[in-house]
């Protein structure tokens, strides 16, 4: 499967001489803001006035590494590193929730290290099909999943590069297989289980779409095509597993 969207902060990574680190995912939210309201939004601009924040205060040394743009003000930090990385989408959706709780975990990180690795970072703001004609809303994030049973029928319209996500309930061992008419084509598919860690912050844990379930509990299934194009999918237990 092709990586999913770019995490929130991976511009600080960038920034920073940082390697991407892993995606992660978890929990149901509200749909959050349209691409509309990101630009000027104070939500949006949270993680990054705290990262910039900080780099402008205790973690200052790590302005004097050259591939580190701190720019001159916390102010036209924020601006400037947010537009930047604001590029990269097409038609991003904002949860004001996540970036919140992202803007927070900023501030816990230590300065050698101001990415927080979690699934509010990655999932804070996340790309959009404007145009998408299936029946199943905003299921851009994790957080956003729409449910589906076993058996259940989907009829897609998948975006270049735009993931789409379902939560269905599965027993410990049970295995699932995607089905699909005759000659149809198949998106990636993942599956993301959630949960939390010590800190009550959502985790996820990645898992193979073909691997038997660790333990009863809620899936989320995560669809991604490469171009556009319409996908039929069910999803089934793969009694042969």
């Amino acid at each position: 499967m092709r990586p999913p969207i770019v995490p929130f902060l991976a511009l600080v990574l960038a920034a920073c001489g940082f390697e991407d680190p892993p995606q992660a995912g978890a929990g149901h939210h509200d749909e959050g803001q349209g691409a509309g309201d990101v630009d000027d939004s104070d939500a949006a601009s949270a993680p990054f006035a705290r990262a910039c924040r900080r780099l402008h205060g205790e973690c200052s040394a790590l302005c004097d590494n050259v591939l580190v743009e701190c720019y001159d003000d916390v102010a036209t930090c924020t601006e400037q590193w947010k537009a930047e990385y604001l590029e990269d989408y097409g038609s991003p959706r904002l949860d004001e929730e996540l970036a919140a709780e992202c803007a927070d975990q900023v501030d816990r990180q230590s300065c050698t290290d101001l990415y927080p690795d979690t699934a509010a970072c990655d999932y804070a703001l996340v790309d959009t099909c404007p145009d998408d004609s299936d029946a199943y809303g905003a299921p851009y994030s994790p957080f956003t999943a729409h449910p589906i049973a076993l058996g259940e029928a989907l009829d897609l319209d998948l975006c270049d590069g735009v993931a789409e996500h379902f939560v269905l309930s599965l027993a410990a061992g049970t295995k699932i297989e995607l089905e699909s008419p005759t000659g149809e084509s198949m998106p990636f598919s993942d599956l993301l289980l959630m949960g939390s860690n010590a800190d009550g912050d959502a985790t996820v844990e990645r898992i193979s779409v073909y691997a038997a379930m660790p333990k009863d509990g809620d899936y989320v299934l995560e669809l991604e095509a490469s171009g556009r194009g319409r996908y039929h999918v069910t999803v089934a237990v793969d009694d042969d597993g």
